[in-house]
């Protein structure tokens, strides 16, 4: 199905999402995990649009995520107390100054 609809993240979500209702607990938590790992990707992507406007705006990389705060609070996420968006297990998304990306903390539990 997922061939079908050409990989897309919308079927993806929909097959992992059928898989809550199993009585197997495997098959639960392995669907939980893949519906976070793409949540994360789906998070990290607006991170990364944000950070390449930021960019293309000063010229710059930010010094921290903690500049795109005001408009991830615009889209409607919730941020944490440092005003960082967090990923599905609770950890902060980090900023990889060297690509200027978004990505997960290393020790994220969210499948890479």
């Amino acid at each position: 199905y997922m061939k079908i609809a050409g990989g897309s993240r919308e079927a993806a979500y929909a097959i992992y999402s059928s898989y809550l209702n199993s009585e197997d607990e495997k098959v639960h938590a392995q669907a939980v995990l893949r519906l976070e790992q793409l949540r994360s990707l789906d998070e990290m992507d607006v991170l990364n649009r944000l950070l390449a406007e930021y960019r293309k705006a000063t010229g710059q990389c930010p010094p921290d995520l903690t500049v795109l705060a005001p408009r991830l609070r615009a889209m409607k996420f919730e941020l944490n107390q440092d005003q960082l968006l967090l990923d599905p297990e609770g950890f902060p998304y980090e900023l990889d100054k060297e690509s200027c990306a978004a990505k997960l903390m290393h020790n994220s539990l969210v499948p890479r």
